[in-house]
């Protein structure tokens, strides 16, 4: 049996998950897990797609801090300056907390866009191996 991608080299393997035949390239790829490129593939564009959509997900959330931010913070500057100073200042430190939280958000936000970076060139460089056959990957 030979491997499906290198169709002249001999199959050292076959995938947990399609059975497809692999050689010791195809297998080292995946470091031995058993695992063909397609497949790998495949979980990557799932991991990427599920990144993607948390990034989404927190953008939309990081808009509504800014605005309960802006708010808050004019209405506990409205507080201050015509009911109570003490109240007032006791209220802006929501806006503090919202930006803190914002803060955190952009910290959590680089390792996913580096991660979703990283799937996206080995996904084109799995496209191109698999789609033309007889390439190292």
């Amino acid at each position: 049996m030979n491997c499906f991608i290198h169709p002249a080299k001999e199959a050292s393997s076959v995938c947990k998950k399609c059975g497809k035949a692999m050689c010791i390239n195809c297998s080292a790829y995946s470091n031995h897990s058993g695992i063909c490129p397609a497949c790998k593939k495949e979980e990557y564009e799932i991991e990427q797609s599920i990144l993607m959509n948390t990034l989404r997900q927190n953008k939309k959330s990081t808009i509504i801090r800014y605005i309960l931010i802006a708010i808050t913070a004019i209405i506990s500057i409205i507080i201050m300056a015509t009911i109570n100073i003490v109240i007032g200042a006791v209220l802006l430190v929501l806006p503090i907390i919202f930006g803190i939280k914002v803060l955190l958000l952009f910290k959590k936000r680089k390792p996913m866009v580096e991660r979703i970076e990283f799937l996206t060139t080995e996904i084109f460089k799995l496209s191109k191996a698999l789609s033309q056959g007889e390439k190292v990957i």
